[in-house]
């Protein structure tokens, strides 16, 4: 994800209500991912575990509509009160199309 030292890099940021994502393009084929759930952000290990499988699962998902792309995901500040698995496959649902169609253009 660290550009190179000739240029600026590609990267591009997206936000939403749960999560913090750099992405950008890659020329190896497959999707790859990397996630970060920070203990100050969630403080409890059940809890960023459990967050984390939610990240792998739904990427898992749809990592075939996102090949080509290295994707750095960040839990925000605010994860640790969301209590559902549903609203955070939905919210990842959101990332991914709208990293699906960034991938196109």
């Amino acid at each position: 994800m660290r550009g190179s030292r000739n240029g600026p890099s590609q990267r591009q940021r997206k936000y939403d209500k749960h999560f913090f994502v750099l992405y950008t393009k890659n020329r190896l084929g497959p999707a790859r991912l990397t996630m970060a759930v920070p203990r100050r952000r969630v403080v409890r290990a059940v809890d960023r575990n459990r967050i984390k499988r939610v990240i792998r699962e739904s990427f898992r998902q749809h990592r075939a509509q996102l090949s080509g792309m290295d994707i750095l995901i960040v839990a925000r500040n605010n994860l640790h009160q969301e209590r559902t698995n549903r609203s955070l496959f939905l919210s990842l649902e959101r990332l991914w199309t709208f990293l699906a169609r960034y991938k196109l253009s």
